[in-house]
């Protein structure tokens, strides 16, 4: 149906039912509801059709609501734009009434404006044709197919990466400590990586990305902010991962796993030469993704590293921070630890704490500041640690 003949249908109706309702006893209306008298539903569903065909960007923008609160008894005060009718505004924006509202502006319709209508039916091509054109998008996907494509890859990889932290979680809280344990471990960790990994560099998400990119460059809304955000930050990380392959990936994962089972038994005998060459291979590994994912000489290649930690964070910026705090803090430490202060005592830090009773100590600490046990877990591991698994699984640890 056209908008023309839309809005000859509806003047149809309300002729139609104005009649009847002229000669039948008025409802009183009450505001809060959204349906007061059978009476509107012809119009109520021909109002829908324009409402949905007609509401474009420019009769939005043009038209001011004064929308009463919830409850009151006092009609929309609506200021019209200079270049439509009252009631086209009307029509063009029923939509964006508050539910509670819609009733009496539809009334005002069928008392008033069925002259408005024929009118409008007759002299509305033109500009019925721009509105359409224009109409308002109301989502994403109305402006990029591809967002929607994209935004489904996206949320496999990361539920897969929050697979691979379950699986790391149990090996640093529940997993036998054994040589073998943590090298079968090492193995589930790097196979996983490797799937990560070519999930999150398949060829279709970079397409994806410059489609949905070149799609809202086009588009006239100025919405949309935060996908925009979205596609930038995607695009930086697709690239980022696609410069390392999935063996070295896969070969990160599997030493972390390594290293961290050797690291327990080096730190439970202070022996520092057990852990030294896994060390070694650890920082080799970090220099060599680091390399990999190299673009730009001149950025220091510390700031590149921290940018997957604190994004937009350089090094310059860091020195910044800790000169702030060493100028303060030196100070205060002279005050509290120098040669006319008294130290502290230490005492309270010494003695034997039985670990079932500090887990229940910081059970009451974390639920007194809103940390729910049905969303999450508080367990015992070798380095204390937070990890999110999700949305609803937030699980902390201490020593």
């Amino acid at each position: 149906m056209s908008i023309v003949d839309a809005l000859a249908h509806i003047a149809y109706r309300i002729s139609h039912v104005s009649k009847s309702y002229q000669n039948s006893p008025k409802p009183k209306l009450d505001p809060t509801r959204s349906r007061n008298t059978s009476i509107l539903h012809p119009v109520n569903s021909a109002l829908c059709v324009v409402s949905r065909k007609a509401a474009s960007a420019s009769a939005y923008q043009a038209s001011l609501y004064h929308i009463p609160r919830r409850g009151t008894h006092r009609t929309p005060k609506i200021t019209t734009s200079p270049s439509l009718s009252f009631p086209t505004v009307l029509i063009y924006n029923m939509k964006f009434i508050v539910p509670s509202h819609r009733t009496l502006a539809r009334l005002f319709l069928l008392q008033h404006s069925t002259k408005y209508c024929f009118a409008l039916a007759n002299s509305m091509t033109t500009e019925t044709a721009t509105c359409t054109s224009n109409s308002v998008p109301t989502s994403i996907e109305d402006v990029s197919p591809s967002y929607l494509q994209l935004t489904t890859k996206l949320k496999l990889v990361s539920q897969l990466r929050r697979v691979s932290s379950v699986v790391d979680y149990d090996r640093t809280v529940f997993m036998p400590q054994s040589d073998e344990c943590a090298a079968d471990r090492g193995a589930q960790m790097a196979a996983l990586a490797q799937v990560i990994h070519e999930k999150a560099t398949d060829k279709e998400i970079g397409m994806l990305i410059e489609r949905a990119l070149k799609d809202l460059e086009a588009s006239s809304v100025d919405e949309f902010q935060e996908e925009r955000r979205v596609l930038e930050l995607s695009k930086k990380s697709f690239e980022k991962n696609d410069r390392i392959s999935a063996e070295l990936e896969a070969r990160k994962a599997k030493l972390s796993s390594e290293s961290y089972g050797m690291w327990t038994k080096a730190r439970a005998k202070s022996d520092y030469s057990m852990f030294e060459p896994y060390l070694k291979n650890c920082f080799d590994v970090a220099m060599e993704v680091a390399d990999a994912q190299r673009d730009d000489d001149s950025v220091p290649l510390y700031t590149q590293m921290l940018d997957d930690y604190e994004t937009g964070m350089s090094a310059e910026r860091i020195d910044e921070i800790f000169d702030e705090i060493k100028k303060e803090l030196v100070p205060l430490i002279s005050l509290v630890l120098g040669d006319t202060a008294t130290a502290p005592s230490t005492d309270p830090l010494k003695g034997e704490f039985p670990v079932e009773k500090q887990q229940v100590m910081n059970e009451q600490i974390v639920t007194s500041i809103g940390y729910d046990k049905n969303f999450g877990r508080i367990d015992v591991s070798v380095h204390p640690f937070t990890s999110s698994l999700g949305a609803h699984d937030v699980r902390i640890t201490s020593r």
